[in-house]
């Protein structure tokens, strides 16, 4: 099941219809529909696989599709080539050429177009100004660090005002901290620019913290689109449940199905010796055969000693190991049915 897309109406920046690749017997992408709207933000999460980069090459124009069609603005661009799209690229290999300033680096697509100097000149300044880099025009490749670098190319391609800017993993280069780091300043400089940004990562935090809507792929299909809340806590199939974050999954059958209110959708799903509530569960009859997703922080462990609110959704086990995490603390239980939970 794929959740509602929920975009306002228009034109999206970028629609994608029954986009279909295969590379020899290895299905690629299998008929997979997108629209992202003007001025989001929406990264393509998915195991590596599952389809993302040549979804995003397809649309960037470096891949073409067996069947389907990449509109952008409305205009079909299937067959058109890279360079004739009003789209550009940041790949995880920034490409900055070595024998180039920063600025004549930063300015090179104005330069092949032959804008004026002047021009130029005052473009990269805005663009340097934007990845807060001012100064750095004379400034050799060799001479930046990684994060400087990366704003680089970015500032490269944003010189020419493209509609959608495609980024292809473009952090997994740098250490954690500056990778930290750079997820607010790409986010920043895409609020600034008002450009459509969409960004390919396996990286969970990187398309939780950053994105509008995540798009999460597995064996060349959408599994799931949805805002990063809806995805984390209300996962529509088992695969998104355990592809992001840390789960727990019970798995049972529906023990009682309640009364519709206020959209939710009220069961109960037995688990070994435990009745699990459920305030929103799926439409499905008694005695089917279900499965329960909680996060860790959705739990709390105590002694069974402790008096405690009388609760459906208490399980018993034995406390096996803690693990200290630095801002939290993990254990592991081992439930009286055998089951393994972290919390």
């Amino acid at each position: 099941m794929v959740e509602d897309q929920g975009l306002s109406s228009g034109v999206p920046a970028v629609q994608v219809r029954n986009l279909t690749r295969s590379f020899g017997d290895v299905h690629a992408l299998r008929g997979v529909d997108l629209d992202v709207a003007a001025g989001e933000f929406v990264s393509i999460l998915g195991p590596s696989g599952c389809g993302k980069t040549t979804l995003l090459r397809i649309v960037g124009g470096f891949e073409f599709a067996d069947e389907g069609r990449v509109l952008v603005d409305g205009n079909d661009l299937s067959g058109v080539p890279a360079h004739k799209r009003p789209v550009n690229t940041v790949f995880q290999r920034y490409a900055l050429f070595p024998h180039k300033t920063v600025g004549e680096n930063v300015g090179f697509a104005l330069w092949v177009a032959r804008h004026k100097k002047s021009d130029i000149k005052a473009r990269v300044s805005e663009m340097l100004r934007l990845v807060r880099l001012e100064g750095y025009e004379d400034r050799a490749p060799s001479k930046l660090s990684g994060g400087q670098a990366q704003r680089v190319a970015l500032a490269r391609a944003l010189i020419n005002h493209p509609k959608v800017l495609l980024l292809d993993e473009p952090l997994a280069a740098l250490d954690l901290k500056l990778r930290q780091a750079m997820h607010f300043e790409l986010r920043r400089i895409q609020e600034a620019v008002g450009a459509t940004f969409i960004y390919v990562t396996h990286d969970q935090e990187e398309a939780l913290t950053m994105s509008d809507r995540v798009v999460l792929m597995n064996g060349g299909q959408i599994e799931q689109i949805g805002s990063p809340i809806e995805v984390y806590r209300h996962p529509s199939t088992r695969f998104v449940s355990e592809f992001i974050g840390e789960v727990n999954l019970l798995e049972g059958e529906v023990a009682v199905v309640g009364a519709e209110r206020d959209g939710l959708l009220p069961i109960a799903v037995r688990a070994g010796n435990t009745t699990i509530s459920v305030p929103h569960g799926s439409a499905v009859a008694v005695g089917t055969p279900a499965w329960v997703s909680v996060r860790p922080e959705q739990m709390s462990i105590a002694p069974l000693s402790t008096v405690m609110p009388a609760a459906t959704n208490r399980l018993e086990g034995v406390l096996e190991t803690s693990v200290f995490l630095g801002a939290f603390i993990r254990h592991l239980v081992r439930t009286r049915d055998g089951q393994r939970l972290v919390v």
